[in-house]
């Protein structure tokens, strides 16, 4: 137990610096776009400029989308290391059982064998968990076809999202664009659904404990005593 609880604040302490990461990134960008605005209050350039628009659209894409490629795809690798190493530690097949899903991508294999062979169910955090599996569709995307979104294999689902999202655009060329609204958002719901998730644990673990506590010291007793226990634990 004490392995496994060093492992959970690992996770935790790795979220917390990818997301430092992600808000000095941020701010860095934050600082690009301000020292441009106050070149223009200065007068040292003037509005209509063309520098202007080159200089933001470096700002923007040249530093800003591979930024925020770079969290999105640095954030899923954490996601499927947080489900396989939890549940891998819980299940001695899991592995096996991971190999019997044929389709999907990895964070949805961990999902369906989380909720068949655990029995967690995430209805508490669907919403939350739907956007992370969006996500690592779009990682794929930029890992595979370098964010051309025609190349990869996935590209109906990955317009498909793009649709239902303001934070995430295609460009002309047609690369997707992540903005940094849509990172932040991952971030949050990816802390959301360690929580959920770890908490589901907990409770199978000491549930499985219990039931085997319950097996080593087992008598014989009076079925009337047998009655009253399992209606006792019922009525907990």
């Amino acid at each position: 137990m004490a392995e496994r609880n060093k492992f959970e604040d690992y996770l935790r302490l790795r979220f917390e610096h990818l997301n430092l990461c992600r808000c000095e990134l941020g701010e860095l960008l934050d600082l690009k776009r301000a020292e441009l605005a106050g070149r223009v209050d200065t007068g040292e350039i003037k509005a209509s400029d063309s520098a202007i628009g080159a200089e933001a659209f470096r700002i923007g894409f040249v530093l800003g989308v591979p930024f925020q490629y770079l969290m999105l795809v640095a954030i899923s690798a954490w996601l499927e290391e947080v489900f396989y190493r939890l549940c891998e530690d819980r299940h001695p097949d899991y592995a096996a059982l991971l190999r019997k899903r044929k389709k999907g991508t990895w964070l949805r294999k961990h999902v369906e064998v989380l909720k068949k062979e655990f029995d967690v169910d995430f209805g508490e955090v669907h919403n939350e968990l739907e956007r992370l599996l969006d996500c690592v569709e779009l990682r794929n995307c930029i890992v595979h076809a370098w964010g051309r979104i025609s190349r990869c294999r996935n590209a109906k689902k990955v317009w498909q999202i793009i649709s239902q999202r303001n934070d995430l655009d295609e460009t002309k060329d047609g690369y997707l664009v992540v903005y940094e609204d849509f990172v932040g958002s991952v971030f949050a719901d990816a802390e959301d659904v360690l929580d959920y998730l770890l908490s589901r644990l907990e409770e199978l673990d000491d549930i499985r404990a219990y039931d085997e506590a319950k097996l080593d010291s087992q008598e014989a007793v009076p079925f009337e005593q047998a009655v009253r226990e399992i209606q006792k634990d019922l009525d907990a």
